[in-house]
Formats: structure tokens, C-alpha cells, sequence
């Protein structure tokens, strides 16, 4: 289905889809327009001055993109409906494939460029295109920092902004845990203790009795004593 872009006279021609953008072409140029459903003119104009960012600063550094001449807010009307979106302008470039050894050495060499400028790139037959015996790469936005794609995370970003206030707002039904008391075994034997008797402890009665001496039947001779009387 063909879009109809409010800023453009003429008729254009759909030569690229995607998730995250459509390209069209008139006459020397290539349009790509924004394919995100955000519907706040806010957004979209933070998105248009992100867009034509990042299109300068990535040209600072490579050489191998087609000329970039701007982006702006616009609308669109496909199926009846109209919504306002972003549009970028680009030298048109058409996509591959690279036929010959050269023009696959060329492209090589835009991935060696790339990574010595610490930077990936989408290395997908469809991202390269040559004119005039140049091989350009012509999607900005499969060149970033690391191994997802700028778009990508956009898109990812963007899947979050939309999703997260909605998750907030929804509260999960969690199931009502009844307790549950635990059954114990009834324990019919009841454990006999020894009984304990408290009390003074009883001392044995000790008898006494008297030494039996033996009987002696001799008697002791005991010598006479002669009293002596003074002599006169």
C-alpha cells in the first residue's frame, strides 16, 4: 500500500519496506519515512532533530553514505487515514547486489572502516548499493556502537515507553492461599513416668550391747606385807 507524503509533489515510487521505515523514490531522491504509530507531534519532532543528528554525526567520521539533504515533520495518508511522521531526504542510491570482485572488496573495505572507527555495521546485501562506481552503504541507521543496530533499539525503546505505563496500571489477581493446619497423629499411649517419693531417708536401727569379759577363777596370790615397828 502506497503512501502519500503531504511535503512532496509528484508521484513516488515504494522501492524498500521495513519494520522501521518505508523508501521511496522521486526522482534523484530517496525518502524514508518513519514507521512508528507515535501520534504526539512532541515526539515526533524530538525524533525528527534525533534523525538529522544522527545522519550529521555519523557522516563526520564515514564517508561511504549518500549525500543526506535534511529531515522534517510531516504526514502521510495511506488507506484513507492520515498521521503525522518523520521523513528524511537522501541521495538515491540503488541497493544491491555487488556483482563484481571490485564492488565486493569496496564493500569489505566499509566494514573495515567502520570497525576501526569502533563502529558495527549491518552487513546485509540490501544496506549496500553502488552509482557511479562508488559502493556506498545506505542505512544510517545499521551503524552503531555495538552489535544492535540503532533502529533496533529505537524500536525497543520505544516498545517500552508504550508498554511500561500500561503494565503499571494492571494489577496481577493473585490466587487467595487458604491455611491449611497441619494434622497431627493422635497419640493414644500415654508415656509412664516412675513415680518419685519424696521423703527422709530411712537409717538402720544400730543395737549396742556390752563386751563379755572372761571370767578368771584363779586368784591372784598377793604377797603378805610384815608391818615393821619402830624399835625403841
Amino acid at each position: 500500500m502506497s503512501e502519500n507524503i503531504a511535503c512532496i509533489r509528484g508521484q513516488t515510487k515504494l522501492v524498500g519496506r521495513g519494520v522501521y521505515r518505508n523508501v521511496y523514490k522521486i526522482g534523484a531522491f530517496a525518502l524514508k519515512v518513519n514507521q512508528t504509530e507515535e501520534q504526539g507531534v512532541k515526539k515526533l519532532h524530538a525524533i525528527a532533530l534525533k534523525t538529522n543528528k544522527m545522519n550529521l554525526e555519523v557522516r563526520k567520521k564515514l564517508d561511504f553514505f549518500p549525500k543526506y539533504y535534511g529531515a522534517v515533520l510531516t504526514s502521510v495518508e495511506s488507506g484513507g487515514k492520515t498521521r503525522p511522521t518523520v521523513v528524511s531526504f537522501h541521495e538515491y542510491v540503488r541497493p544491491g547486489p555487488l556483482y563484481s570482485l571490485k564492488s565486493f572488496r569496496a564493500a569489505i573495505d566499509i566494514v573495515g572502516l567502520a570497525a576501526k572507527n569502533g563502529m558495527m555495521v549491518d552487513i546485509k546485501p540490501g544496506n549496500f548499493g553502488e552509482k557511479g562506481g562508488k559502493v556506498y552503504y545506505i542505512d544510517e541507521s545499521g551503524v552503531g556502537k555495538g552489535p544492535i543496530p540503532p533502529d533496533v533499539l529505537e524500536d525497543i525503546a520505544a516498545m517500552v515507553d508504550s508498554v511500561g505505563p500500561k503494565l503499571k496500571t494492571v494489577k496481577p489477581k493473585l490466587p487467595k492461599i487458604k491455611p491449611v493446619k497441619p494434622k497431627l497423629p493422635n497419640i493414644k499411649v500415654k508415656p509412664k513416668f516412675p513415680r518419685i517419693i519424696y521423703g527422709a531417708p530411712k537409717i538402720p536401727k544400730i543395737k549396742y550391747s556390752k563386751p563379755k569379759l572372761p571370767k578368771l577363777k584363779v586368784k591372784p596370790k598377793i604377797p603378805k606385807l610384815k608391818s615393821l615397828r619402830k624399835r625403841r
